[in-house]
């Protein structure tokens, strides 16, 4: 007899799958960013960095729903906390 709920089991699969999607994405985003760095046309470029500064306000926003704490170097980046 198993000493875990069925209810605890499906939330800890939710979790992992999650995890398994949120890394593979992580990975993605990485390997877009190696990619692009090899890029020659400027137009190009600046529309990948564009898209990878989109979709890091979109998760700020929507995901992770952070706050901006403090202003960053010349990246624009800054310092956000949830």
């Amino acid at each position: 007899m198993s000493s875990s709920s069925p209810v605890r089991e499906r939330r800890t699969l939710q979790s992992m799958m999650k995890l398994k999607n949120f890394v593979a994405f992580r990975q993605k985003m990485r390997n877009d960013a190696v990619q692009a760095q090899t890029l020659t046309n400027t137009e190009e470029y600046e529309r990948h960095t564009q898209f990878a500064n989109d979709v890091a306000k979109f998760l700020r926003k929507n995901v992770i729903q952070g706050v901006k704490v403090a202003e960053g170097d010349q990246s624009g980046d800054g310092i956000w906390c949830n």
